[in-house]
């Protein structure tokens, strides 16, 4: 279940909604991404459920009988791949999502033939389930706001069903019993919702299936009479799509590619899968030519992931592949060409080889300067990557003169608090920083922390960095009491994802407490 708030303001709850919502609207835009996902799903179920010989025929049989108009049949039977597919949307698997995309393809498509056939104006649905307390307190303080359940939502139109099986979780420990009322206008909405009696394995009388990533407007949250069960109220009408549109439209402006494939790899970038999106570019390489030109925005993508992981001789090696396509093709010097000659700049700079940094940065600088349609943006990744070589150099005063020049244009063309306007303040943190202005660097820390908060998902590195960055230049001042605070969020960000800095991280958070104690013992 995923919940936002009905506030227009964005934060790192209403990200990680968003991401998943585009996620689910990408996989089921873009061609299958693994002609052998279906194959793999299989196996690695066979080895899961390895001993069990009930699920190991309904393998078999999947592998054997089914086809494209059995996807509701295949879901609603309550055998492995209900299971598997629910808990990749619960957990956001991306890894598995892929291997199941086939399926979840399927899954829409006919559930979208089946709701071409209703001829309803209005619907009323209901769903008893329990809740974990957490979670319906999180739903009970966003009235107002939006609800998306992670997996498909299966319904009925009879509330006595829905009833008794809110019934089941009165008295559990830490839940709470809840009956979904469901009101849809069909006529307005654009979202699956059929009824799949016939269609079920299970041959359920009046269940309405409402397919992934629908979402619905949180109405009410009542309790009913003379019960210990929560009515929670939700509208399906066409206004939530609305203004759900407006909150994402930015950042799908970000994330959108020339191609739906590149689309993907651009949001698994921005929700820091790099593993994931490495995968992705490699099978598209994979299955192109080596003349095709969109080889050159793939090596650039990869140069970008090496480059996160600090593996800069080969995001060096990646950026001159993409340079040389992009010589190879493009003849009229467009910006896009300034962007390689830039990327490689900026992995020279982590090599000391200041000279040729500077001289593809020229090079940059001079292809955009020849554009008269010259978008300010690819201008602004120049002015940020000669700041970094000059930094580099320790010349901290032009470092900050055109990391101010980078923060302009971001500031005037990008959308309220991006990540990327995040990234600028940080930069410029860190040359004052460097140069001991600690009051300075703290500053613009802190509006870099306030922006990927109100961006970002909760365990993103970028997060962690800066937690971690605060704690850095609060150690420097002796102030422990604080950069253990900071430590420590970066260390339990890192901790949830496993990041590869989790260590260094928690190093910090015992140095920092060790200092602490050291100087409480005076």
């Amino acid at each position: 279940m995923r919940v936002m708030s009905p506030n227009a303001s964005f934060n790192r709850q209403e990200a990680s909604f968003i991401y998943f919502q585009l996620l689910i609207n990408i996989l089921l835009r873009i061609e299958d991404t693994n002609g052998n996902a279906r194959k793999e799903i299989i196996d690695e179920c066979r080895q899961q459920y390895a001993g069990n010989d009930k699920e190991l025929k309904n393998i078999d049989d999947f592998e054997m009988t089914y086809s494209v108009n059995k996807a509701v049949w295949w879901y609603n039977h309550e055998c492995f791949i209900n299971r598997v597919l629910n808990k990749a949307l619960r957990t956001a698997d991306i890894d598995v999502l892929f291997k199941l995309q086939f399926f979840i393809k399927d899954l829409h498509r006919q559930l979208s033939h089946l709701h071409s056939t209703n001829k309803v104006q209005t619907i009323v649905a209901y769903r008893g389930q329990g809740m974990v307390t957490e979670e319906f307190e999180k739903l009970r303080a966003n009235v107002g706001g939006f609800l998306s359940m992670s997996s498909l939502l299966s319904t009925s139109i009879k509330r006595d069903v829905a009833l008794s099986f809110a019934r089941r979780s009165l008295n559990r420990l830490n839940v709470q019993s809840v009956l979904f009322k469901i009101t849809v206008d069909t006529k307005k909405c654009s979202r699956s919702f059929p009824n799949v009696e016939k269609a079920s394995w299970a041959q359920t009388d009046h269940e309405i299936l409402f397919s992934t990533s629908t979402v619905f407007r949180i109405a009410s949250v009542k309790k009913l009479d003379n019960c210990d069960i929560w009515n929670v109220k939700l509208t399906l009408d066409g206004e939530e799509d609305e203004q759900l549109r407006q909150l994402t439209e930015h950042m799908w402006l970000e994330i959108k590619g020339s191609k739906d494939f590149f689309t993907l790899g651009n949001l698994l970038l921005k929700m820091a899968e790099y593993d994931q999106a490495e995968q992705l570019y490699m099978m598209i390489l994979d299955n192109i030519t080596e003349n095709d030109p969109d080889v050159g925005h793939i090596y650039k993508q990869l140069g970008y992931i090496y480059k996160q992981r600090n593996s800069s001789q080969q995001a060096l090696i990646d950026y001159n592949k993409c340079l040389d396509v992009e010589l190879k093709y493009l003849s009229l010097e467009p910006p896009l060409l300034a962007i390689p000659e830039s990327n490689t700049g900026m992995v020279y700079s982590d090599q000391a080889a200041q000279e040729q940094t500077l001289v593809d940065m020229e090079k940059a600088l001079e292809i955009e300067n020849k554009t008269i349609c010259t978008d300010e943006s690819y201008l602004a990744k120049t002015y940020n990557n000669i700041a970094m070589v000059y930094y580099n150099k320790k010349e901290y005063h032009k470092a900050l003169d055109y990391y101010h020049k980078t923060l302009s244009i971001d500031k005037a063309t990008l959308p309220t608090n991006p990540p990327l306007l995040g990234a600028t303040y940080n930069n410029i943190a860190g040359v004052h920083y460097s140069k001991g202005d600690y009051v300075q660097a703290l500053k613009y820390l802190e509006i870099t922390l306030q922006i990927e908060l109100s961006s970002l998902s909760t365990t993103h590195p970028s997060v962690a960095v800066t937690y971690w960055n605060i704690g850095l230049v609060h150690g420097d001042q002796q102030n422990w009491t604080e950069a253990l605070r900071n430590f420590t969020a970066a260390y339990q960000i890192a901790k949830k994802s496993n990041h590869p800095d989790m260590q260094k991280y928690q190093q910090h958070v015992e140095i920092a407490n060790a200092k602490l104690q050291q100087f409480n013992s005076r």
